[in-house]
């Protein structure tokens, strides 16, 4: 009798212990995840500013003149849209383009980031230091450092723009 009731105890500890764990880990992956979406506009922009002004972007750690062995590694097989020259990650949300198994282009499409207004961009980047139209699409360009940041934007419009993507290169 004695030794069912211990085993009932040890089972009830690993219980409670379990649901404990349970708890406190989807907290803790709760308030990273807030974390980012609690992120002013504002303030993924200025992110992105100071990202690009290093060669990346907000959403990885990978930069221009990263080589494409060390991204597989890490980020494992990219997406079916992918090419020799062309690493695409959907669930990242990042797309590397290449030249001699070199990433030379970064593309983002960080959901967070593609919430912002044009006058948000401007408000911290300022006036676009050169702007391309294309087939509905508007492109503003920043020189940042030794990089160039491309704002790509649906609509003319800067009233209904929405921004599709953000490129370093």
């Amino acid at each position: 009798m004695k030794i069912k009731k211990e085993i009932r105890v040890f089972f009830a500890f690993l219980f409670a212990a379990g649901l404990l764990f349970s708890v406190i880990h989807v907290n803790i992956a709760s308030a990273a995840q807030s974390s980012n979406r609690s992120k002013s506009n504002e303030q993924l922009l200025e992110e992105t500013k100071q990202d690009a002004s290093e060669g990346k972007v907000i959403n990885s750690r990978f930069g221009i003149g990263s080589e494409k062995d060390a991204i597989t590694n890490e980020y494992g097989k990219p997406g079916p849209k992918s090419t020799s020259d062309f690493l695409d990650y959907p669930k990242r949300h990042v797309s590397f383009e290449l030249e001699n198994k070199r990433v030379v282009w970064i593309i983002t499409k960080d959901p967070n980031l593609l919430k912002v207004k044009q006058s948000e961009v401007e408000k911290v980047f300022g006036e676009p230091d050169h702007v391309g139209i294309a087939a509905g699409h508007v492109y503003w360009n920043y020189k940042i450092g030794n990089y160039e940041v491309i704002f790509n934007w649906q609509n003319v419009d800067p009233d209904v723009g929405k921004l599709l993507d953000v490129t370093v290169r």
